[in-house]
């Protein structure tokens, strides 16, 4: 998270991943109190498909920009609170998950042009669906 300040978010549901990634195309440079970079529109494309193609059986996150130009997924799960920071450039995560019940924090980095690391992704938010039930 950066601070306090309100990222642009929307009505979509978060369960709409394409539709809510198309409206992060029409943020600017500098919609981050002047500062923050866009996301690329390429890098929108390769996101949409991948997520589309390897979470759909997965628990839907909310999506914000992040200032350097990235995407962000989070999660409420039960009693946790993972989240996932994407580079579109990269194409690296940064997975972050918080157990605020058992206060545990595991972190972990995603090369998600890998298909195993979308796969692994996807399996750990449908463990901790299950053990949230």
């Amino acid at each position: 998270m950066y601070g306090t300040r309100e990222y642009p978010t929307s009505g979509t549901p978060p369960s709409d991943i394409p539709a809510r990634l198309d409206e992060l195309r029409a943020l600017q440079d500098g919609w981050y109190d002047g500062y923050g970079s866009a996301p690329s529109s390429q890098g929108l494309d390769w996101l949409r498909q991948h997520a589309a193609h390897n979470l759909g059986d997965s628990p839907a996150p909310y999506i914000y920009p992040t200032p350097e130009g990235g995407v962000q997924f989070e999660w409420d799960i039960g009693s946790f609170r993972p989240s996932v920071e994407i580079d579109l450039e990269t194409r690296v995560g940064e997975w972050h998950c918080l157990g605020l019940d058992a206060d545990e924090a595991h972190e972990r980095e995603l090369q998600l042009e890998r298909p195993q690391d979308w796969q692994w992704l996807a399996e750990q938010l449908l463990l901790l669906q299950g053990r949230a039930t």
